[in-house]
């Protein structure tokens, strides 16, 4: 059998360059990822006796460095999904409206991050200000005051 047609090897993807993951060892990394309470089987050793190969051999693919790789790809591109994120934010929000003051700081952070950059204008200050200029600006702020009483 050629190496490509073997489900127990790695191969290379011919578009991406990519090695690509056997199969069963694809299996395997789905069930790593998966959350323990939803996994049919609960240790490496009862999902190695399902899947008819021994306990150590799963063992073994997660030193590979392939297998590294792409354990950390995917998961990685679980715990950034969107999904799980919103998830995260609702579970911090309902949390926040309850009481919980820690998850309020948290969502409010977050919420923050998220919120455009606030521009503050700061006028020159006033003790920079020589008399003379302070009282032109004194006067130009009453005059504005009277105009605006005037037309009114």
């Amino acid at each position: 059998m050629p190496q490509s047609d073997n489900p127990t090897l790695w191969r290379k993807d011919h578009k991406t360059g990519r090695d690509v993951m056997p199969a069963l060892q694809s299996e395997f990394l789905d069930w790593l990822l998966t959350s323990k309470d939803d996994r049919e089987h609960n240790t490496i050793r009862s999902w190695a006796a399902a899947h008819g190969v021994s306990a150590a051999t799963p063992t073994e693919w997660k030193k590979d460095r392939r297998f590294r790789r792409e354990w950390e790809d995917r998961a990685a591109a679980k715990n950034i999904s969107v999904d799980r994120i919103q998830n995260v934010i609702d579970t911090l929000y309902e949390a926040a409206v309850g009481g919980d003051v820690q998850a309020a700081k948290m969502y409010l952070s977050h919420v923050e991050k998220l919120a455009p950059p606030v521009v503050v204008q700061r006028d020159p200050d006033v003790q920079d200000l020589s008399d003379e200029e302070l009282r032109v600006l004194v006067a130009g702020l009453v005059a504005e005051d009277v105009d605006d009483v005037a037309s009114a």
